[in-house]
């Protein structure tokens, strides 16, 4: 029984009682597995009832109609066409003085930029500029050249560190430092023994076992123009 269409199994009584799917397996060539997708598809039926329980007890005297449907169509599987190769391309026959087609693609480039960058002669790129200072660095770079000055004075002189301290901390202009790092040499104008007393006028000096006498003379000689100067400078403002 393995054609489409429907076929009927009456039920005697030596199978009544029986499980339906049981009785159709045993009547039919259909296995019970077929059997029971049909009976749950609703392909079965016991005169006008359709019977969806494989588990249906039958009974002596019923006609059971199976209707088995046409098996689907097998799917056609595509073909599958020969892959086709390009035809080649000709090769073009260049022409004595033809340009290749490299040399018609490429640009045209200047002589000179060509041997530049032949002989690695491209100049680098100028250095950025430095940053301006600021009123900051500007106030700090006078503030140092101010105590660097004071120092040099003071040590040149041999003054006290207190006097050096002072002018630093009482924030005394450079100019007026030096001023009065000479008036403060003037003040201590202390005899050497080995050396003379510097005469009145005149700049000649006398050495002895004095080793500062040079140093000396020219902190005097500095003050003496210090004070004409300042003398100078009073006499215009009056």
């Amino acid at each position: 029984m393995s054609d489409a269409g429907r076929h009927l199994v009456t039920v005697d009584d030596s199978i009544a009682g029986q499980r339906l799917d049981r009785v159709l397996a045993a009547r039919t060539a259909l296995s019970r597995t077929r059997l029971k997708a049909l009976i749950l598809d609703g392909a079965v039926a016991i005169g006008p009832r359709t019977i969806r329980d494989p588990g249906y007890r039958v009974n002596a005297g019923e006609i059971v109609a199976i209707d088995v449907p046409p098996p689907e169509p097998a799917p056609e599987l595509p073909v599958e066409e020969p892959a086709t190769e390009p035809a080649p391309t000709p090769k073009e026959t260049p022409v004595a003085g033809d340009a290749t087609p490299k040399e018609r693609t490429m640009p045209e480039q200047d002589p000179a930029e060509s041997f530049r960058a032949d002989m690695n002669l491209t100049p680098p790129p100028a250095a950025p500029a430095p940053p301006e200072p600021s009123e900051r660095d500007l106030g700090a770079q006078a503030e140092h050249e101010r105590v660097e000055g004071i120092r040099r004075a003071c040590l040149n002189a041999r003054v006290s560190r207190a006097f050096e301290d002072r002018l630093i901390s009482e924030n005394v202009p450079l100019s007026d430092a030096r001023g009065q790092v000479l008036e403060e040499v003037a003040k201590r104008d202390v005899d050497v023994p080995g050396r003379t007393s510097r005469p009145p006028t005149g700049h000649e000096v006398q050495v002895g076992d004095d080793p500062f006498v040079h140093v000396r003379a020219g902190i005097e000689e500095a003050l003496k123009d210090y004070m004409e100067k300042r003398k100078r400078g009073a006499a215009a403002a009056s």
